[in-house]
């Protein structure tokens, strides 16, 4: 996938395309697993990476200073990603809740649903708190940058929404 937007852009190289795909590709997938669940949507980010890495005529002095370009381009679409995820108030299930979901009782399931509509219901800032630290493994400091508050602050969102949970 990535191979083909490569080779359009260097003219059909395909040793360049190879030897770049091949560089950077795992590295930055394993760079986005940290925050991004979905290994879609990773490749999907990676994939825009290398396609402005083609596109951008810029010229590196060194390979530290292409790597550190990469990853900050590749965070940056890391937070689009996660930005335009939470304003359609999308998020995921963890695989392991899935695979629960498929081998447990209806009634666990019935409340797993029930739940998520709980949370659902809560204010938006608690309800992302508790999404993207229970759902998605944020630490309370990453909560805290995201949401632009206080780590405090997380705190005491997290304990509001848990209040208003029970």
């Amino acid at each position: 996938m990535c191979k083909h937007i490569l080779l359009y852009f260097l003219g059909g190289n395909v040793a360049v395309a190879n030897d770049k795909v091949k560089r950077y590709v795992n590295p930055l997938l394993k760079y986005c697993a940290a925050k991004i669940r979905s290994k879609h949507d990773r490749l999907d980010i990676v994939q825009d990476v290398l396609y402005d890495y083609i596109k951008v005529d810029i010229i590196f002095f060194d390979e530290k200073h292409e790597k550190n370009w990469l990853y900050k381009v590749c965070d940056n679409k890391i937070a689009d990603y996660l930005r335009e995820k939470y304003k359609r108030n999308d998020f995921e299930i963890p695989e392991e809740l899935v695979a629960k979901k498929i081998t447990t009782s209806d009634e666990l399931q019935h409340e797993m649903i029930f739940l998520l509509e709980k949370i659902s219901k809560l204010p938006e800032n608690q309800e992302q708190a508790i999404k993207m630290y229970y759902l998605e493994d944020y630490t309370t400091e990453e909560i805290a940058e995201y949401l632009k508050v206080t780590q405090e602050t997380v705190w005491n969102l997290l304990s509001k929404a848990r209040e208003s949970l029970r």
